[in-house]
């Protein structure tokens, strides 16, 4: 999935909100964009549509932006991976050191490690997000 990307806007705001939506991104583990992002959704799902599902699709849409992050991050994670293994099997082609190769070889297993942990954090909040997603529906059949 390749994120559509659009023209920056810049935005003057001050300094305390500022701090303030820093304060709260880092919390939820959003960058400050995807934070204000976020706010900016509830505030006009508010305004178009003032029901009961407001704050439901208000999480839901978070949710969905953080998966968004995280699949942007495991990307260049995987990407990462591969340019340390091609550095990997090279210097064991080349019959570098032991201790580069062993040094390499431990950048390789820590890349591993971060795709698995952020895969399972992913998993994570897709279950969160399905949960979600199906007490939505039945808030609508719900008369």
């Amino acid at each position: 999935m390749e994120p559509k990307q659009q023209p920056p806007y810049p935005l003057r705001m001050p300094q305390d909100l500022r701090a303030e939506l820093e304060k709260m991104a880092a919390e939820s583990k959003r960058s400050l964009n995807a934070e204000i992002v976020a706010h900016l959704e509830v505030s006009v799902m508010r305004s178009l549509n003032p029901s009961r599902h407001s704050e439901s699709l208000s999480r839901l849409a978070s949710l969905s932006r953080r998966l968004f992050e995280m699949e942007a991050q495991l990307m260049t994670i995987e990407e990462i991976r591969t340019v340390r293994k091609e550095r990997f099997a090279t210097a064991k082609k080349n019959n570098q050191g032991a201790e580069d190769i062993s040094s390499l070889a431990a950048e390789v297993a820590q890349a591993d490690r971060v795709i698995r942990g952020l895969k399972v954090e992913m998993e994570a909040y897709l279950a969160r997000y399905k949960k979600l997603e199906a007490e939505i529906a039945q808030e609508n059949k719900a008369p």
